[in-house]
């Protein structure tokens, strides 16, 4: 898997094969320590905290740095003096218990340094395959410290004093919590089988995203701007600020497919397109179509797509777009009528429906049925169902 070409019959270096080299160079000792791990763990997460240190003094005089902000009341920047605090409660936590306890777990584990360096495509699928291992371990172990009520109040409870977090404080936990994410971190890297670079990578990564995370800015050039599939800063602030929503660290799949995804009032990566259509908290029938031209283009060719797909006779096509534009119409004219076809057809949600989309954000996202809202868990039903009343 290291060779990753060959010249004239003999295996080609890896192109990592230098670094790796440099790395082991007279630093085998170092590598190779017990302490390393705990070390390098908070020094890594001390340095990534920087940053977001200067942003928050900046964030008081400097109207950029405030607009980066999340919004909801997340207030001004915390003064330097909670950075001062939760530095030394975290450097306490470390000297009495991370070091000690992960020095045990790295002498058990007998690491030993490989001649070769990984290939570029064995680091990538190392490093992401940690990353999906250890955010679905976490998700379930972090649902447990919620779900649990001992749980929550000896282990995880202290994390949740900052109801609006600060970079540093991503790792302002119990001993127990911290210890179990690093114990977590090690057992991926230890079941994917990870080269020591690897692991290296990833432990940075996940450091970095973690800070990123509970920063408190929603910074134009954050991860979760460029891969839709990471929640970032502000999916976890909402998990602060409401406890029982978004328990993934990272990814969001499984908080949607378990039904404990809660999106921002407008998610950022979605404003240039869907923002305008939710300016109608409570919706009339016109504003069925007032949305960007983007958003209008998407749903006219969607439906030109699935005709075609289907192959309609155009007599059905023809059908398809005007009862498409009724029901359209029909779900965003704020009136419960008694001639509905949502009364008619329970398959339906009609304008109950998709009121409470407009009102609430987060939920009854398909726009006619309601069986994919109900299999996913985003089904919300009004106070008193007008079908069942």
């Amino acid at each position: 898997m290291n060779v990753t070409s060959t010249v004239h019959g003999e295996p080609c270096e890896p192109v990592l094969q230098p670094l790796w080299q440099y790395m082991k160079a007279g630093q085998e000792e170092i590598l190779l320590s017990p302490y390393l791990l705990a070390s390098f763990g908070f020094l890594t997460h001390v340095l990534l905290c920087a940053p977001f240190l200067v942003l928050d003094a900046l964030g008081s005089v400097c109207e950029r740095v405030q607009g980066w902000r999340i919004a909801a009341g997340s207030g001004p920047p915390p003064p330097l003096r909670r950075w001062y605090d939760c530095f030394w409660r975290l450097l306490f936590k470390y000297l009495t218990t991370i070091l000690p306890a992960t020095a045990v777990v790295q002498m058990l584990r007998s690491p030993n340094l490989p001649d070769l360096a990984p290939s570029c495509w064995q680091l990538f699928v190392e490093v992401f395959a940690c990353f999906l291992l250890f955010d679905t371990l976490f998700y379930i172990w972090h649902i447990m410290m919620h779900r649990v009520p001992w749980l929550y109040r000896n282990i995880h409870q202290l994390h949740h004093q900052h109801q609006i977090p600060f970079a540093l404080a991503a790792q302002d936990a119990s001993s127990p919590e911290l210890l179990s994410q690093l114990l977590l971190a090690l057992g991926c890297a230890s079941v994917v089988g990870c080269h020591p670079m690897s692991e290296a990578l990833f432990h940075l990564l996940n450091s970095w995203l973690a800070v990123e995370d509970h920063c408190g800015y929603d910074l134009p050039w954050g991860l979760h701007r460029l891969l839709p599939c990471l929640g970032g800063a502000p999916y976890h602030q909402a998990h602060h600020s409401l406890y029982s929503w978004n328990y993934a660290p990272y990814f969001t799949h499984w908080d949607r497919l378990f039904g404990t995804y809660y999106a921002t009032v407008m998610d950022s990566r979605t404003e240039n397109i869907h923002q305008l259509h939710h300016q109608h908290q409570i919706p009339f029938a016109l504003a069925a179509q007032d949305a960007s031209s983007p958003e209008l283009l998407s749903q006219l060719l969607l439906a030109l797509g699935c005709a075609w797909v289907v192959g309609c006779h155009p007599m059905s096509e023809a059908l398809f777009h005007l009862l498409n534009s009724w029901l359209a119409v029909e779900d965003h004219c704020g009136y419960d009528l008694s001639w509905g076809l949502h009364r008619l057809l329970p398959c339906l949600g009609g304008a109950p429906y998709h009121q409470a989309h407009h009102s609430l954000y987060s939920w009854n996202y398909a726009p006619y049925f309601t069986h994919w809202d109900r299999l996913f868990g985003t089904y919300y039903a009004t106070v008193m169902d007008s079908r069942t009343e």
